[in-house]
Order: structure tokens, then sequence, then C-alpha cells
């Protein structure tokens, strides 16, 4: 599931026009990162017009415990089994993440929402990039100020979101597999 810096950076390439476009409608920063094993990496970012904005380290590398919209967004579309795998390594508050029940509802509306959890005063709201085989490759994120990105801006913003990364998604080929 590793992409290689090649394949990272044409995936920043395919995603630039959807990022622009939706830091444009959301005036928050929008960053895309791909999952590479138990961390997110953020390879490209797109800020926010505004004096007052979140900024992300391009080429972070953070853990997916370290909770936050990007990696619940990651973490909700992964496989049953690579959960089960984390779940058996952990123990302590961080096996929260991964709740069954919370992962599901991620699922149902397509979008993972975090408020103060990975950046103080930060809100955040993250759908998940997935490839041809249908595996999460990765999350697009919207992040702000939460006396900005409120609860129900972010709402408001999700079907954006949702919209751009299966747009993406699309370019990656998801969706366009026949069955076997």
């Amino acid at each position: 599931l590793m992409l290689s810096r090649w394949t990272e950076l044409d995936l920043r390439h395919l995603a630039l026009p959807q990022m622009r476009e939706l830091r444009d409608k959301s005036k928050e920063t929008v960053t895309l990162a791909t999952r590479e094993g138990w961390e997110f990496v953020i390879i490209e970012q797109c800020e926010s017009p505004e004096e007052i904005r979140q900024k992300m380290r391009l080429w972070e590398r953070i853990p997916l415990l370290n909770g936050g919209a990007t990696a619940k967004a990651i973490l909700a579309f992964m496989s049953a089994e690579e959960v089960d795998e984390i779940r058996q390594q952990i123990d302590g508050p961080e096996r929260s993440l991964l709740d069954d029940e919370e992962r599901s509802k991620i699922r149902m509306r397509k979008y993972a929402y975090s408020r103060g959890e990975r950046v103080p005063d930060g809100t955040a709201l993250s759908a998940p990039i997935l490839g041809d085989d249908g595996h999460v490759q990765g999350a697009l994120t919207i992040s702000g100020p939460r006396f900005r990105l409120t609860r129900i801006r972010a709402t408001e913003l999700s079907a954006s979101l949702i919209r751009a990364a299966g747009q993406i998604s699309a370019k990656l080929g998801y969706g366009t597999r026949e069955p076997c």
C-alpha cells in the first residue's frame, strides 16, 4: 500500500485541480495525504488565503494513532484485517480511534470530522482517496481554525469534499475496474 515517491508526485499533479477548487470554495487549507503503513504523509497543500490558517509541513509523517480527521478517514476505510492487526499491537486510549461503530459511521457519511483532536483549536474534515483496487490510499482534508470552521460550516462543505475525493479516486481508477 505504500506509494512510491514517483506515484506520490503523480498523485499530487492529479489532485491539484480539485484541491484548488476546494480551497477556493472553503477559504481553508486543503491537504492531500498518502498512507504509508501505520502513518500518513502530507504530500500536497493548498493554503487558505486567510491570515489565520492551519498549515501542515509537507512530507511530515504522522502516526495514524495520533487521531484527527485525516487519520480517522484512513482508518475507517482500511480493511477489518488491517485494523485488527493494529488493535493487537496497541493497548491504551489510542484503541478508541479504532472503534467499529465510529468507523462504520464515518464510512456511511463518507468523511471524518475532528475538533481539536490533533491540533488544539483546529477543526478538520477528511474524505478517503481510494485506489483502483478499492483500498484506501490516503485522504483529502479541509482544515482551519475552530472559530471559522465550525461544525455547521464543516457539514456545509462535506458534499464538496466527498465529491473532490471521489474525483481524485476516479483518476486513480477507482470504480473503473471490471468485476472478476
